[in-house]
């Protein structure tokens, strides 16, 4: 005769409620793709973000396509436990660099966790030849307090002022050369040094021909990746 014994029973009758607790209310695995922007030139970068709930082992089977390089960044996990009701949720981070001209669907893909499947939403990448993008808040060279337009001054874009340990965000130096200002051919990164955070070079160094106030500058776009 076999005999258990009463503490032992107890937590596994108690342990057992407790999952069946779980597994009854867990959420649905769903997945949402967000990209950001929509619209790049040839060379920059963009951010896909790949957010699922329901799971905290999700497996993304991401595709990518020809002419575009996806880089994974990272990812985070989150778990609550509230009145015995589980929720989970992973966020996925990738950066895409634009290495051909077109239009690029990226989705619905696929993706599996605790024997659950589910497809994510598809979203629109434009790579373009040129950038049409430009930082706002360009200095007023051409003011009436001003009418010597300043032949070069520097502007940077950050693309998210918030983001999750270890992800990297988009940053863009633009360099602003007015049209009868003098410079090297050789034009080097500029040197960004940022306290706490890594910064690395992302993409190919590229240059337009914009106004400014009514004055022809030339423009240099230098991509970089900034992560904690």
């Amino acid at each position: 005769m076999r005999y258990y014994h009463p503490k032992i029973s107890c937590w596994l009758i108690i342990t057992t409620i407790l999952l069946l607790g779980f597994t009854n209310n867990c959420q649905a695995l769903t997945a949402k793709l967000v990209l950001s922007p929509e619209e790049i030139a040839l060379g920059e970068t963009t951010q896909l973000t790949l957010s699922v709930t329901g799971a905290n082992n999700a497996r993304p089977q991401i595709e990518e396509p020809a002419g575009l390089k996806f880089y994974q960044q990272g990812s985070s996990t989150r778990i609550n436990v509230i009145n015995g009701r589980f929720s989970a949720s992973s966020v996925y981070t990738y950066q895409i660099t634009g290495n051909q001209v077109g239009q690029y669907q990226l989705g619905p893909f696929q993706v599996t966790a605790g024997g659950k499947t589910c497809t994510t939403n598809v979203v629109t990448l434009q790579v373009t030849k040129n950038s049409t993008k430009l930082p706002t808040n360009i200095p007023d060279n051409n003011s009436s307090n001003n009418t010597n337009p300043a032949p070069l001054f520097l502007k940077l874009q950050l693309e998210s002022t918030r983001f999750y340990v270890k992800e990297a965000i988009p940053l863009k130096v633009y360099l602003y050369i007015r049209e009868d200002t003098q410079v090297e051919n050789n034009i080097n990164y500029p040197k960004i040094k940022l306290p706490s955070f890594a910064v690395h070079k992302a993409g190919k160094v590229t240059t337009k021909e914009v106004l400014v106030q009514g004055v022809a500058y030339t423009v240099v776009e230098f991509p970089y990746l900034v992560s904690t």
